[in-house]
């Protein structure tokens, strides 16, 4: 642990122990560096090119133009998250309760077709 200054409840100056700069930079379970590209044909590679593939493919199938936008607006944000569900809300110009019971519906969908039997 590295040491430094941080700031208490009345801001004044106290010493804090900083994580080091490596924390988070390996799979705490493999130890494998999270920046490592997955090498072609391994095994993590190949589960994951087939996720992708069924969930294109399933996107795919779908007929109406703005339901594919809106699942495309859904899945972006459950990988990316860089803005809350108000923000996302707001955005798409819906409310945050349709937003909340979109995801949670996306959510079922997206694992039933990742389980789905038939691979395309």
């Amino acid at each position: 642990m590295n040491a430094g200054l941080g700031f208490d409840e009345a801001g004044q100056r106290v010493p804090v122990a900083l994580p080091p700069d490596s924390l988070g930079d390996a799979c705490p379970t493999c130890s494998r560096p999270y920046d490592e590209p997955d090498t072609p044909g391994s095994e993590a590679s190949e589960t994951r090119r087939e996720a992708l593939l069924r969930v294109l493919c399933w996107l795919a199938s779908e007929t109406d133009l703005r339901r594919i936008g809106w699942k495309c607006a859904l899945a972006h944000w459950l990988i990316a998250q860089q803005e809350t569900q108000s923000e996302l809300a707001a955005r798409l110009g819906v409310s945050k309760a349709a937003i909340t019971q979109s995801l949670n519906a996306f959510r079922s969908e997206i694992a039933q077709c990742l389980q789905a039997d038939d691979a395309p």
